[in-house]
């Protein structure tokens, strides 16, 4: 830092956005386990099969897709998302 006021306002400013947006992803995160937990129980509980036939008894895999109402959280990219999830892709080798 370069140790003059302008430069201390942006830090605490850069600072309190940063911790902001970090909370708030805790949360989003929060709420998607605690959903996806409640579903995955009531599955389990209504269809006790079901858990058997899954690889290590686990409904939901371990990641999830949240998007911004900005430019890329449209309806066509969450599709896309949808539809190729559990499909293998073809990756480029560099």
């Amino acid at each position: 830092m370069c140790g003059k006021a302008g430069c201390t306002k942006i830090a605490k400013k850069f600072c309190n956005l940063y911790s902001f947006f970090v909370h708030f992803c805790n949360i989003i995160k929060t709420i998607i386990q605690r959903v996806k937990s409640i579903i995955a129980k009531e599955v389990f509980a209504k269809c006790p099969q079901v858990k058997k036939k899954l690889w290590g008894g686990e409904f939901w895999t371990d990641g999830y897709y949240v998007a911004t109402v900005g430019e890329h959280g449209n309806e066509a990219v969450i599709s896309k998302y949808v539809r190729e999830q559990g499909q293998e892709k073809e990756y480029k080798k560099l």
